[in-house]
């Protein structure tokens, strides 16, 4: 969400929701969709990477989608972008139920 806000330079629409995947059952869904600048095509392959990052000095150091991939993934999850330059970005984090008798 930090990501998101600063895509939209103060102005634009953060939107978060929730869902069961309707594409698999067994998932529940985030979306954290924006307004923003969108991805650059040549960044996307990138954006997980650690320490990348396209803000400028002083604004980030490139951890945070690398650590947030890293939890997620721990979490037997995934995380899949959408992105168009100059309309904004789509982050959807899906994560397995876990059955009731689970702790």
């Amino acid at each position: 969400m930090i990501n998101a806000i600063d895509s939209m330079d103060g102005a634009g629409s953060l939107t978060v929701t929730t869902e069961l995947n309707p594409e698999r059952k067994d998932e529940v869904r985030v979306s954290i969709a924006d307004t923003g600048h969108g991805i650059a095509r040549e960044d996307m392959p990138k954006i997980f990477e650690p320490f990348y990052t396209t803000k400028p000095p002083g604004r980030g150091t490139g951890l945070g989608l690398s650590i947030c991939y890293g939890i997620v993934a721990e979490h037997h999850g995934r995380i899949m972008v959408e992105s168009q330059p100059d309309r904004g970005s789509i982050f959807r984090v899906c994560l397995p139920i876990r059955g009731s008798g689970e702790g």
